[in-house]
C-alpha cells in the first residue's frame, strides 16, 4: 500500500495525474501473492514497460546480440530469467500476417526444439500479443511477442521445470505486464 501510494505520488511530481493513477491501476491488476516480488522497468530508449522480478541481476545485451537486449536472471537459479528482445519488422507488418497463434506457436516449438502447452493471444488497448508455454526438458518457458511501431518485440520467461510451479504466478505476471508503447 505505501508503494503504491509512493509510485502515485511520484507519478504526480513528474506527470499528469492520469499518468499516476495508470501507474497505480497497474500494480493493482498484478496478483496479490507476487505483487511485493516484482518492480516496475520501463527503457524509455527502447520504448516498451513491464514488471521485473525484484532482486534478480540484470544486463544489457551487446549490440548485434541476438538472443537479447535485456535480460533479467535470479542470482542463484540460472535457469530463471526473463529476457527482452526486438527487431524491426517491414512497414504494415502485423501478428495476424505471421498466422494466428497455435500456428505461430507450433512453428516457434519445432525451432526450439520444444513441446507447446499452449497458444493464447490478448488485446490490450488495441494492441494483440501472442502467448505461448513451452517444455523443453530442463526448462519451461513463456514467451510473448507483439508487434507495435513497427519491432517485432519477443519477451521470454524461464524456469527449470523442477522449479516452475513454484515461479509459475511470478513469471506469468512479468509476461503479462510487458507493454510495448509509452
Amino acid at each position: 500500500m505505501i508503494q503504491t501510494w509512493f509510485m502515485a505520488a511520484v507519478g504526480m511530481l513528474f506527470t499528469s495525474p492520469a499518468a499516476a493513477e495508470q501507474a497505480q491501476v497497474e500494480e493493482t491488476a498484478l496478483p496479490r501473492d507476487v505483487r511485493n516480488l516484482l518492480e516496475l522497468y520501463v527503457d524509455l530508449q527502447r520504448g516498451y514497460k513491464m514488471y521485473r522480478p525484484k532482486g534478480w541481476n540484470e544486463f544489457d545485451g551487446d549490440p548485434g546480440n541476438t538472443k537479447y537486449e535485456k535480460k533479467f536472471q535470479d542470482i542463484i537459479q540460472p535457469l530463471e530469467f526473463v529476457t527482452v528482445y526486438s527487431i524491426p519488422v517491414k512497414p504494415g507488418k502485423t501478428l495476424e500476417s505471421l498466422g494466428d497463434a497455435e500456428a505461430v506457436g507450433r512453428r516457434l516449438a519445432e525451432k526450439r526444439g520444444a513441446t507447446l502447452v499452449a497458444a493464447n493471444q490478448k488485446e490490450s488497448n488495441g494492441v494483440l500479443y501472442y502467448i505461448f508455454e513451452y517444455v523443453r526438458e530442463p526448462v519451461h518457458q513463456l514467451s510473448l511477442i507483439t508487434i507495435n511501431r513497427g519491432r517485432l518485440f519477443s519477451v521470454n520467461a524461464s524456469a527449470s521445470e523442477a522449479r516452475w510451479k513454484r515461479l509459475e504466478k511470478l513469471l506469468r505476471a512479468v509476461v503479462d505486464s510487458f507493454v510495448p508503447q509509452l
